[in-house]
């Protein structure tokens, strides 16, 4: 083989070098993407696993609104949310107003009222108001 040829060959086998390291570059490029985008989906599902939000509207009941994941108290020093995932509630009956006593996850109580009766509501149902927690 002449010394020409044999540089020919080389330059051949560097190149084919070349195309194969810029394939495999690629190729690592593109399964690093892919696993970023998993990877960022993964954390976004997390996240709004972890804040869900109040979710839809339910019912309400005097001080008391129920959404999807939160129960919502007006009264007393203000507006609170409390997360469904492992509420207690305890129910007092008082001479005009039927008292709720929730306990949230981290032992804090929080106390809503409501009346006896509620007032009819021409051609509306009166709701009642159920509490479900998972805990």
């Amino acid at each position: 083989m002449s010394a020409s040829a044999a540089r020919s060959k080389a330059r051949e086998v560097s190149r084919r070098a070349a195309e194969a390291e810029s394939a495999a570059l690629a190729e690592l490029t593109s399964a690093q993407a892919a696993y970023e985008r998993r990877l960022r989906q993964l954390e976004q599902q997390i996240a709004r696993l972890r804040n869900p939000g109040t979710g839809e509207r339910l019912d309400s009941l005097g001080e008391l609104v129920l959404f999807q994941h939160v129960l919502v108290v007006t009264s007393g020093p203000g507006t609170r949310s409390i997360e469904l995932a492992g509420l207690d509630a305890r129910f007092d009956t008082g001479q005009t107003n039927h008292s709720i006593y929730l306990t949230d996850v981290a032992g804090r109580v929080h106390r809503a009222k409501y009346p006896h009766h509620q007032p009819a509501m021409p051609d509306q149902q009166r709701s009642i108001l159920y509490v479900r927690y998972v805990s």
